[in-house]
């Protein structure tokens, strides 16, 4: 399931672009290409994860996710819950830094009126790739949350069949 949904922002993405296509811009998804802006976000997001030892569990949550029902234990699930949230919450922060910092160092070149359409689409890109990420990362924390849903109703069932109830 969790594939459809990624499956499901490209296909977004790539079918919303295609408006432009038919007014004959064929280069529309150059529009959408910012290396710096991604490189960026990679370089500030990454090391929150390193530097809480979370990123192991971020890998273990789309391992998790993609198995299928594989025994996993209730604190990977967790510790693969809180990694997720904190590359949502980075990845929020990151995305209206780099947009302020991109409009400022804008806002310092108003002399040139021409150059001003290019660098908004810088501000905005950065919105929009955080807007993607999180799109792909939210399904993948939902998932997480039912399996620990779905963990905590098997142990009760357990508990419940020990007991003798």
């Amino acid at each position: 399931m969790y594939l459809i949904s990624f499956i499901a922002v490209i296909l977004t993405i790539v079918l919303s672009s295609t408006e432009a296509w038919v007014w004959g811009e064929s280069s529309v998804f150059l529009y959408f290409m910012d290396f710096p802006t991604l490189i960026l976000l990679l370089i500030i997001c990454v090391p929150f994860l390193i530097s809480t030892g979370l990123i192991k569990d971020f890998n273990n949550a789309f391992r998790i996710v993609l198995s299928r029902k594989k025994e996993t234990t209730l604190i990977e699930l967790k510790r693969a819950v809180e990694a997720v949230n904190l590359t949502i919450k980075s990845l929020l922060c990151t995305g209206i830094l780099l947009s302020v910092m991109s409009l400022f160092m804008m806002l310092h070149t108003l002399d040139t009126p021409e150059s001003i359409g290019p660098k908004i689409s810088v501000c905005i890109l950065s919105i929009i790739y955080v807007c993607v990420f999180i799109l792909i990362l939210l399904p993948l924390r939902s998932t997480l949350n039912l399996r620990i849903i779905e963990y905590m109703q098997e142990d009760n069932a357990e508990s419940e069949e020990k007991t003798g109830k």
